[in-house]
């Protein structure tokens, strides 16, 4: 949990150095909040979480206790070896 609160610490520097640009150029503001999003949800303990910055439709799901997989919301076959994205569904 330390690296997250590190991570959101130098989050905030790099917003506040930025300031400007995140409000005037939208792509930017898109990359600041893919990076800020995974943070504020693990430090915010929700229950859903973006699992990846690169692939943001990747949540957390539990079949059991203890049974942990990455998923996704829409019915999707994934090669369980390779997590390669067959079809979609």
């Amino acid at each position: 949990m330390k690296h997250f609160e590190i991570t959101k610490e130098h989050l905030g520097y790099l917003y506040l150095k930025t300031y400007y640009i995140l409000q005037t150029e939208n792509k930017y503001q898109e990359a600041f909040d893919i990076c800020n999003t995974p943070i504020s949800q693990y430090l915010n303990n929700e229950k859903y979480k973006i699992i990846s910055v690169v692939d943001t439709d990747a949540r957390v799901a539990y079949k059991t206790r203890g049974n942990m997989k990455r998923g996704y919301k829409d019915h999707i076959i994934i090669d369980e070896n390779s997590e390669i994205i067959m079809t979609s569904v």
